[in-house]
């Protein structure tokens, strides 16, 4: 298989299985228990990886083409750190603020990398792409704008932030901080409207 389809697959993988995760925890409000158990089990099962050559071994072997080369020397994956991330905006924040930043690291996040990954842009950082950072930005604005009720000028402002975040965000832990701080900047803009 071409490495393309591989990269591809992986983001599909990425945009269904946070959706899954956003469609369960809104629909079954008694899932916290079997989410909670789901994400303690993948965060064992994941860094027994670093520890245990032998499983890591077996792991990779099994989903070699979907991990990247860091992820099959035994860096926690990408889809444990967007679990975890959805996980603790679940837990912490209010439905609304679970729900924007959730579809923004469930969709904006993983379609830019695809954008950016097809187009003849120049690069920014020598990883980032002009086309996929002005892919995130749009995404952002649309679900600030049109799902969060944000003013133009709100949802202009904080999808420039979040952009910048991922931007400069490693790799290893761009799911799990740009959702966390997604979540973060959503709710203090939501607390500055309410006060004015």
């Amino acid at each position: 298989m071409h490495p393309n389809y591989y990269f591809f697959l992986r983001k599909l993988i990425h945009i269904f299985s946070g959706c899954l995760f956003l469609t369960i925890t809104h629909w079954f409000k008694d899932s916290f228990l079997y989410v909670t158990i789901f994400i303690i089990l993948t965060i064992i099962i994941d860094l027994s990886r670093k520890f245990i050559n032998h499983f890591n071994r077996i792991f990779s072997s099994l989903l070699e083409p979907l991990l990247k080369p860091s992820e099959s020397r035994g860096q926690v994956t990408g889809a444990t750190t967007l679990w975890l991330s959805l996980y603790f905006i679940w837990i912490l924040f209010p439905d609304n603020i679970f729900l924007l930043a959730g579809l923004i690291i469930v969709f904006a996040d993983p379609l830019c990398a695809i954008v950016g990954k097809f187009s003849k842009t120049p690069e920014i950082f020598g990883i980032k792409t002009v086309a996929g950072t002005v892919t995130f930005l749009l995404l952002s604005f649309l679900i600030l704008f049109g799902i969060g009720n944000f003013s133009v000028v709100e949802a202009t402002s904080l999808s420039f932030i979040l952009m910048t975040l991922e931007l400069f965000l490693p790799a290893t832990v761009e799911n799990l901080f740009l959702g966390v701080g997604s979540a973060i900047l959503i709710y203090i803009l939501f607390c500055l409207k309410h006060l004015s």
